[in-house]
């Protein structure tokens, strides 16, 4: 079958013939010590991280979520995935709370699969050097929140490390995993609005590990990219089916904030709105509270103005006729926030409750009917100051830092067999990040928290996952490879 798993590498002696075991130097009864040390690490950061998230840190978008789970009036633009989620969680329990354990269970599936795949035995220099890795003290503090991000950042790590376990596996299993990974990455993909860019390069992997004829694998890729986009389709449509109220319309809304957002930005950098009326208004109720770090900033455009009144298609027109008539006002904005993002992210970390979430359709505050209460308890306060030290003395909150990690990793991991899958994995991450720049509307930390996760994941496949001998990607390049089903773990 296209892409099995390749065969070890063979160490040869002078002469070309195999090294023995003992001529290479390792015992024939290696020691489960340093496995068994890891999977106990491992083991360690799934307590930690539940014990530092249990039962879920609430912010504002978190509650308006949970609000719309259980009572299905949609008031946000957030893709209804996670809202749903939320509901069917709840009719379990503490929905929040499990929530934070599927969230971890993620985590720990995609740890262990990852470690489980390596090709020898380990040894103790590797499973040490592995330990911190798997305890980022970023990804224990973040498990625990109740965001898309991060639910959408776990989904997709999930779904690469089966596409890593399938790129090594044959017949049943192979195709197991590859169907498994997509249906995680279609999840992920529903979590938030430009998520497919993650999902779509996943699915075409997946396509391409299912056969060995070129036709069936563009085939498969067509039909499991169409699968990824429909299941997207079908939840949306689901939610819209079983919605109360009056709805939120969730693309125009998202499409209007990026809009004004950017009209504000090109007015503020010298640019020209080529209406009249609309670019008074923008000068005089939104330059002068315009940052390129977020929108938030600019207040809401007042009943009766010329945006308030601009219907969405021609607010769009307008948009575009902006950019092309002050391209260079439009990319120093953009630039700024972008690099406000990269350089200088806000909203590192959140802990706790938040006490009161007052929402303006609804003309009052949900907590109450939610049955919640604010809280910020001393494990709340120890993880804001947790996490104001690390971003002083540390660039873990740097999403350039994350970049340059996962950049090395994946250009390392290219020269191991079996491991193009995490590579994918890398490159799609980027390229999700880099839309931040074109669409992006806040500078929160959470929006690029993939890549300090894709470091961590393609870290320990470098240090104690991956298979050692080298290829640059043979599992996709070459369609026969030397595999031996009697050899295969």
């Amino acid at each position: 079958m296209y892409g099995a798993p390749p065969s070890a590498a063979v160490e040869l002696a002078d002469d070309g013939k195999p090294l023995t075991v003992a001529a290479r130097g390792e015992s024939a009864h290696p020691s489960a010590a340093p496995r068994d040390f890891v999977l106990g690490v491992i083991l360690l950061q799934a307590a930690g991280g539940l014990a530092l998230g249990l039962p879920g840190h609430l912010s504002v978008d978190s509650i308006v979520q949970l609000y719309e789970a259980r009572t299905l009036h949609f008031i946000s633009f957030h893709p209804p995935m996670m809202s749903l989620l939320l509901r069917v969680l709840d009719g379990w329990g503490h929905g929040t709370a499990t929530f934070v354990v599927l969230d971890q269970l993620l985590l720990t599936a995609s740890f262990a699969l990852l470690f489980w795949q390596r090709e020898s035995h380990l040894r103790w220099p590797a499973a040490v050097a592995a330990a911190p890795v798997v305890l980022n003290p970023l990804v224990l503090a973040y498990t625990g929140i109740v965001w898309k991000d991060v639910l959408m950042v776990y989904l997709a790590t999930f779904g690469y490390v089966c596409l890593y376990v399938a790129s090594n596996r044959s017949g049943a299993r192979r195709i197991a995993s590859a169907l498994g990974a997509v249906l995680a990455l279609a999840l992920a993909a529903s979590a938030r609005q430009h998520a497919l860019v993650l999902a779509l390069p996943g699915a075409v992997y997946g396509a391409l590990l299912l056969s060995d004829r070129r036709a069936t694998r563009w085939g498969l890729a067509l039909l499991l990219c169409a699968g990824v986009v429909g299941i997207n389709i079908a939840i949306v449509a689901y939610a819209d089916s079983v919605a109360v109220g009056e709805q939120v319309p969730r693309t125009e809304a998202g499409l209007r904030s990026l809009a004004i957002f950017d009209l504000a930005g090109i007015a503020a950098n010298g640019g020209a709105i080529p209406d009249a009326a609309v670019a008074a208004q923008v000068s005089a109720a939104f330059v002068p509270s315009y940052t390129p770090a977020q929108m938030g900033t600019l207040p809401e455009p007042v009943a009766g103005s010329p945006l308030w009144r601009m219907k969405i298609p021609d607010l769009l027109a307008l948009w575009g006729r902006t950019i092309l008539h002050s391209p260079r006002a439009y990319l120093s904005h953009r630039a700024a926030h972008f690099g406000d993002l990269l350089w200088r992210p806000c909203l590192l970390m959140y802990s706790g409750v938040k006490s009161t979430v007052f929402v303006p359709s609804l003309g009052r505050d949900i907590m109450p009917e939610l049955g919640l209460a604010g809280r910020w308890d001393r494990r709340d306060r120890e993880l804001k100051r947790w996490s104001d030290l690390l971003r002083n003395t540390t660039p873990m909150f740097n999403p350039v830092f994350g970049s340059v990690v996962l950049a090395v990793c994946a250009a390392a991991l290219w020269r191991r067999d079996g491991a193009s899958a995490l590579v994918v994995f890398a490159a799609s991450t980027f390229l999700y990040s880099l839309a931040f720049a074109v669409i992006g509307l806040s500078c929160d930390f959470r929006y690029l928290y993939i890549l300090p996760v894709a470091a961590t994941v393609l870290l320990l496949a470098l240090i104690a996952g991956a298979r050692s001998a080298g290829r640059g990607g043979a599992e996709l390049r070459h369609a026969q490879c030397d595999y031996d089903p009697q050899r295969s773990g």
